[in-house]
C-alpha cells in the first residue's frame, strides 16, 4: 500500500477522528501483520519505507492510519491503487493493520533501510486537503513581487455620491476610481503595476464587484484575482457588516476538491498600513478569513489586522482561511472561532508564513493553533501570544503539523485542550520543529500533553525548549507529552520532566 501524505484529506486526520467521538475497535497486531504483507513492496515489511518516495508507517499513530485508510475507501482521498487495495477490507481489518504498523519501531529505531533522519519526507498532508508543501527555498521565491512605488493618492476616488452608482457595478461613485466605467474600479496612477486600494469598499470589490442583483461588470473575477494591489492608507472595515472572503473554495464550497483554483492569486502589499474591525461571520463556511483562499501564487505582506473577529467551520483564520501562498511581515489582533483547521492568522496552511505575529484568542474543536490550525507548510520567524482553547490537536502556535516546518518561532499564550495539546504544536507528524520555544502554561485534561509538543510522531524536534507549567492526565511532559520521534538539544523547566512517554523515540538533550 502507498499511503502518501500528500493526498491526505480532511477526514484522514487524527484530530478529526478524535473529535467525532466515535469509539474505534481495538486492532489486533497479529492479524494486522498478515494483512500488512501486501503493503511491504512500497512501505517495507515493518513500515520502515525503503524509499523516500513512501512515508514511514512504522510507529505511526494507529488512529491516524485508520482514518487515512477509511478516506481511501470512501473516496475522499483519490488514488486508484490505494482505493482498490483497501476497498474490500472491513473496519476491523483496517484497525488491525493500523495496530500492526503502530507497534513497529519507525523513525527512531527502524532498520537501516528506513529513511535517514535528515532526508525530506514526501510532500503534502493535513486538513489542508492535498495542498502541496512548498520548501522555503523553493518555488515561492519567484512570485515575491517587487515592492510598489511610493503610494499614489492620485489614484484614489475624488468626491462622489455615496448613493449613486453610474456604471452599475455595485460600487458607489464615492468609492469607485472609475465611476463611469463598469470595467474598472481601481487605478494604477503611477504605472508601477500596483493598483491602489483607497477604501474598504474597493478592497471588498476585488471579490464582489458586479455580483449583486442588477449589477454588472466587464472586469472578470479571474482578472481581479490576479492583480497586484497596494493599500494607500489605514482602513476601517467595520462599515461592511459581514465581509465576503476574497478568494474561496469554489461553488462546492470545498477546498479539498477545489484546492487553490478559486483563490486570490495576485498580491496585496499593505505598505505597513492597518485594517481595523474586520468581521467575517460564516459559522458553516469553509475557507473563512479576510482572504478565504490564497492561491499558490498569492502574496499578502506588510499588513496589520486590528480587532479582527472571524467565525467559520473549517479552514478558518483571520487573514487567510486556506493558505497555499506566501504571507509575510504581518501582525494581527484577533478573536477567531472555528471547528476544524482553525488558526489566529491562517487556518489550513500549505504555503509559507514568515515574520508574522498574532495576539488574541482562538477557539475550536480540533487542529487549532494560535497562528495556524492545520499545516503542511512552513512557519518561520513568527510568534503567537494567543489563548488557545480546543478539544484535540491544540497548539500555542500550530494545532496539527503534518510534514511541515516550524523554524525560529515561539508561542507564549495559555493553551487549554484535552488530548494532543502542546505549548507550541499539538501534533507533530513526520515534521520538524527547530530553534523554537514556548513559554505559556499548557492545561490538558487528557493524554499527550507537552510544554512544547503534545505528540511528536515520527518527527524531529531540535534546539528548542519550553518553560511553562504543564498539567494533564497521561503522557505529560515539560517538553513533549508522547514521543516516538527524534529529539536533540532541548530542555524544559516544568516539574513533570522532559518527556511524558518516550515510546521508542530517541532523546539527546545536550548540544
Amino acid at each position: 500500500m502507498n499511503i502518501r501524505h500528500r493526498t491526505l484529506a480532511c477526514a484522514a486526520l487524527l484530530p478529526v477522528a478524535l473529535a467525532s467521538g466515535t469509539a474505534l475497535a481495538a486492532g489486533d497486531v497479529d492479524r494486522g501483520r498478515e494483512i500488512a504483507a501486501a503493503c511491504s513492496a512500497c512501505h517495507g515489511p515493518d513500515g520502515s519505507s525503503p524509499s523516500p518516495a513512501f512515508p514511514v508507517l512504522g510507529g505511526q499513530h494507529a488512529e491516524y492510519l485508520v482514518q487515512a485508510l477509511l478516506a481511501y475507501q470512501n473516496g475522499t482521498r483519490a488514488d486508484s491503487i490505494m482505493g482498490g487495495a483497501v476497498q474490500t477490507l472491513s473496519r476491523q481489518q483496517l484497525e488491525d493493520v493500523a495496530a500492526y504498523f503502530a507497534a513497529q519501531k519507525g523513525l527512531a529505531g527502524g532498520p537501516p533501510g528506513n529513511r535517514p533522519a535528515g532526508t525530506a519526507p514526501a510532500a503534502g498532508g493535513g486538513m489542508t486537503a492535498s495542498l502541496s508543501t512548498i520548501d522555503a527555498a523553493g518555488s515561492l521565491a519567484d512570485i515575491r513581487a517587487p515592492a510598489p512605488s511610493p503610494v499614489e493618492p492620485a489614484a484614489c476616488p475624488g468626491k462622489g455620491s455615496l448613493t449613486r452608482d453610474r456604471d452599475g457595478d455595485g460600487l458607489a461613485d464615492a468609492h469607485d476610481a472609475a465611476p463611469r466605467d463598469a470595467g474598472e474600479f481601481v487605478r494604477d496612477a503611477d504605472g508601477d503595476g500596483w493598483f491602489a486600494i483607497c477604501n474598504a469598499e474597493q478592497l471588498q470589490a476585488i471579490q464582489t464587484l458586479g455580483t449583486g442583483e442588477g449589477q454588472r461588470t466587464t472586469l472578470d473575477l479571474a482578472v481581479r484575482n490576479t492583480r497586484r494591489y497596494e493599500l494607500v492608507q489605514d482602513l476601517d472595515l467595520g462599515g461592511i457588516g459581514n465581509w465576503t472572503p476574497v478568494g474561496n473554495c469554489g461553488p462546492e464550497k470545498n477546498c479539498m476538491v477545489a484546492r487553490d483554483r478559486y483563490g486570490f492569486a495576485g498580491a496585496l502589499d499593505g505598505n505597513g498600513h492597518t485594517l481595523h474591525n474586520l468581521t467575517v461571520n460564516l459559522p458553516e463556511g469553509g475557507g473563512v478569513g479576510m482572504f478565504g483562499t490564497l492561491a499558490k501564487s498569492g502574496v499578502v505582506r506588510n499588513l496589520a489586522l486590528e480587532n479582527a473577529r472571524v467565525t467559520g467551520r473549517g479552514g478558518v483564520g483571520a487573514l487567510v482561511g486556506a493558505n497555499f501562498g506566501y504571507v509575510a511581515d504581518c501582525r494581527a489582533g484577533v478573536n477567531v472561532v472555528g471547528r476544524l483547521a482553525t488558526g489566529g492568522l491562517v487556518g489550513g496552511h500549505a504555503g509559507q508564513v514568515v515574520n508574522c505575529h498574532v495576539r488574541g484568542e482562538v477557539s475550536g474543536q480540533a487542529a487549532v493553533g494560535g497562528l495556524a490550525g492545520d499545516m503542511n507548510g512552513i512557519v518561520r520567524d513568527s510568534s503567537a501570544d494567543v489563548r488557545v482553547t480546543a478539544g484535540k490537536g491544540v497548539g500555542g502556535l500550530v494545532g496539527l503539523n503534518t510534514t511541515g516546518k516550524v523554524l525560529n518561532s515561539r508561542a507564549s499564550g495559555i493553551v487549554a485542550g484535552a488530548d494532543n495539546t502542546g505549548g507550541l504544536v499539538g501534533v507533530n507528524t513526520d515534521a520538524l520543529v527547530e530553534n523554537s520555544f514556548a513559554t505559556g502554561d499548557v492545561q490538558g485534561t487528557g493524554t499527550n500533553v507537552g510544554g512544547l509538543v503534545g505528540f511528536n510522531s515520527q518527527s524531529r524536534v531540535r534546539s528548542s525548549f519550553a518553560t511553562g507549567a504543564v498539567t494533564g492526565k497521561e503522557a505529560v511532559g515539560g517538553l513533549i507529552g508522547r514521543n516516538n520521534g527524534a529529539v536533540r538539544n532541548v530542555y524544559a523547566t516544568a516539574a513533570t520532566g522532559l518527556i511524558g512517554d518516550n515510546s521508542g523515540g530517541s532523546i539527546d538533550a545536550t548540544p
